[in-house]
């Protein structure tokens, strides 16, 4: 049968009884062996006197659910002593209007019984003086159940701005300038040239589609066909459209893929003897398949550093656009100028930004 003692200032009701109804109380159930709950008694009895409080005590076996401590109590200590290795401790605070809290802490029994006692003490009085402070505290406690929040007030509205093609996700034009390198001939050195560029955008999504159209000039070159040397210039057209592979904000990749025309203008040179004959200028065009890779990297706002790789294909060029020269009477073997089919290139240039949703804009 469960047996409930009241103590902490039972001597002192006769003589001040006001003093002792004001101070708060708290519940202590325990569950121990009869020599260690007197001694567990008794050291809650000690921390109830240090914080001025009163405690009831209450032997029990089953522990007490967090719900069923009283209303008077500003808290309950639950303290299960029965296992041999280990003392579990439950502190549950108890406020009106808020749901009961509990806190639990386990000691292991390393020691003697007094001071595994005394440390129980110490956890005890250590969660009553947290139940204490959190009465003090008037912002700790749960609203009640029938105040609600005032509905917030209606947001103004605020008129769209109107809609405009530029912009990161709009229309965008880009200028660039560039020189190149490109391998025209076994027989000749790489040709330098310099060229521009417009390459269109179409907005800042993934696969960023865009249109690329440029036009370059190449230094004239000499190239040597068996007893002929010609003089060569070439110049070239670009439409690629392209996508997008990588787009970072200090950097970016795309992929173009199109064709164009490259424009020859050949004019063989025939030395005989110590004399030199200009034969007469042929001009043609050969159409190319071409590919693009194109990288940016940004050097200062609103400019960036444009790096090509490019390769052509000039399909028809050895069959249908070769240049031919007789030597001597037209009795004699052919010298033809012919430059590669496959021709690679490499470019390096600047890039700016004509309106605020090109691609070599800095503006993400």
């Amino acid at each position: 049968m469960a047996a409930l003692v009241v103590v902490g200032g039972a001597l002192f009701a006769s003589a001040r009884p006001s003093e002792a109804d004001e101070r708060p109380v708290f519940d202590a159930a325990i569950a121990a062996a009869d020599t260690e709950a007197t001694a567990l008694v008794a050291a809650v009895e000690e921390v109830a006197a240090r914080l001025g409080l009163r405690v009831r005590v209450e032997h029990r076996d089953a522990p007490p659910a967090d719900a069923s401590w009283p209303d008077d109590v500003i808290a309950g200590v639950w303290i299960d002593a029965r296992a041999p290795d280990r003392i579990d401790v439950r502190t549950t605070c108890v406020r009106a209007g808020s749901r009961p809290r509990s806190f639990a802490r386990s000691l292991a029994r390393a020691g003697s019984r007094d001071v595994v006692v005394d440390e129980v003490a110490e956890v005890v009085r250590a969660a009553l003086e947290s139940v204490q402070a959190a009465r003090l505290d008037p912002t700790d406690v749960d609203p009640p159940a029938t105040r609600t929040a005032p509905a917030p007030e209606p947001l103004p509205t605020v008129s769209p701005l109107p809609a405009t093609h530029e912009g990161p996700h709009g229309f965008g034009l880009d200028l660039l300038a560039f020189g190149s390198e490109r391998a025209m001939s076994a027989r000749s050195a790489p040709v330098l040239g310099a060229g521009a560029a417009l390459e269109a955008s179409f907005g800042r999504a993934p696969w960023r589609p865009s249109l690329w159209l440029s036009a370059a000039y190449g230094s004239r070159f000499d190239t040597e066909g068996g007893a002929v040397t010609f003089d060569a210039g070439a110049s070239s057209l670009r439409l690629m459209p392209g996508v997008e592979l990588l787009d970072l904000d200090v950097m970016q990749v795309d992929l173009d893929v199109g064709g164009g025309v490259d424009f020859f203008s050949v004019s063989p040179l025939i030395v005989r003897g110590t004399q030199a004959t200009v034969g007469p200028t042929t001009h043609y065009a050969d159409p190319v398949v071409t590919a693009q890779l194109l990288m940016r990297l940004r050097l200062v706002s609103q400019v960036r550093l444009t790096f090509g790789f490019d390769v052509d294909d000039a399909f028809a060029t050895a069959s249908t656009h070769p240049t031919s020269v007789a030597i001597g009477r037209g009795t004699g073997p052919r010298d033809t100028f012919v430059p590669w089919t496959v021709r690679p290139a490499i470019a390096v240039g600047l890039c700016v930004p004509l309106s605020s949703g090109g691609a070599c804009t800095n503006a993400r």
